[in-house]
């Protein structure tokens, strides 16, 4: 099966992402510049980690089935552990960017347009996820129904009725798991509101790799210096098309198997959030890098000159020693 191929993914991206932040916070906690958007980026690891534990539960409980073949508390358990990994995701995602706006906003911030721009796309990414991650919770009038269909409604969607189940799963509106029927008013807005999100998440991972982009190459800084630091950049590229990439899934939170057809949601939503971690933080670790291996290469360079100074000398001794000799037995 797929799904714990999934779980070993997110691992792995887990641990990768671990020692990246890790190295990050090493590389400037070494020059004292620890600050705001390292805070930040440590938020955006921790909710990443624990959406990758919350689906490692969902898992457990039976997501990646076919809702047919799990029971009622199975259903409301995968429910409720894939409704909070999509909103620690989200928020995970969005902490992640701002930390990256933080940081940017320290290099560019010099130009007083710059640091408008970048203010403005912090503030509209934290509120736009911020406003979604509460609608999710806040879909139902009780939280419990949000993924406990045995429960009163009084969420904001469509009811649809599974042909082999005896309860109407109802979903809240915005980023949360919409069981609307196709075509409905509800799933137009749904869809509409999702795709509209996406699309500024989007455009924002656009805007912070062209921009830091354009005006790195403008910099008077040695030509491999502002190609490494371009490629650093530009790596946000992926966390781009893993967006895209979720907006194609969209379609898959209305199929009535819904335990079983969302996989490509969870796993571009959480391979984004772990890969803008990553490359938002491979530009600070540049200089640790750097460093090593410098630091690597003068040890070689002494390493060598020690080797050939003792060479060196013990030849020359052994020249003296050879050279004393007769000198010796002659005075003898």
């Amino acid at each position: 099966m797929m799904f714990p191929s999934l779980v070993i993914l997110f691992w792995v991206l887990g641990g990768v992402t671990t020692v990246v932040v890790a190295l990050r916070i090493f590389a400037k906690a070494r020059i004292g510049r620890l600050k705001a958007d390292d805070a930040t980026m440590m938020i955006a690891w921790v909710l990443a980690i624990v959406a990758s534990t919350l689906f490692t539960i969902a898992v457990h409980y039976g997501y990646g089935q076919d809702i047919w073949e799990l029971d009622f508390d199975s259903v409301v358990h995968v429910f409720k552990f894939y409704t909070i990994t999509q909103a620690c995701v989200i928020g995970s995602s969005t902490a992640g960017c701002v930390a990256f706006i933080l940081y940017l906003q320290a290099i560019l911030g010099g130009e007083m347009k710059h640091r408008i721009i970048l203010f403005t796309l912090a503030i509209l990414e934290v509120t736009f996820n911020a406003v979604s991650i509460i609608l999710i919770f806040t879909g139902c009038k009780d939280l419990q129904s949000t993924w406990n269909k045995g429960l009163p409604r009084g969420c904001l969607t469509v009811p649809v009725k599974y042909a082999t189940l005896t309860f109407k799963p109802v979903r809240p509106l915005l980023l949360a798991s919409c069981f609307c029927e196709p075509r409905s008013p509800t799933y137009t807005l749904y869809l509409t509101d999702c795709s509209s999100l996406i699309a500024f998440n989007t455009a924002v991972d656009l805007y912070l790799v062209i921009v830091p982009t354009c005006i790195f190459w403008g910099l008077n800084l040695r030509l491999g210096v502002r190609i490494s630091l371009i490629v650093l950049m530009s790596l946000g590229l992926f966390a781009m098309a893993a967006s895209l990439a979720k907006t194609v899934s969209l379609k898959d939170i209305t199929s009535p198997n819904f335990t079983g057809a969302t996989s490509n949601l969870v796993r571009w939503g959480l391979v984004e959030s772990y890969i803008v971690i990553i490359t938002a933080s491979l530009p600070c670790i540049r200089s640790l890098v750097v460093s090593s291996i410098h630091h690597m290469t003068s040890r070689q360079q002494h390493t060598n000159l020690d080797f050939v100074c003792f060479n060196g000398a013990s030849s020359a001794q052994g020249d003296r020693s050879s050279m004393s000799e007769p000198s010796r037995q002659s005075h003898c």
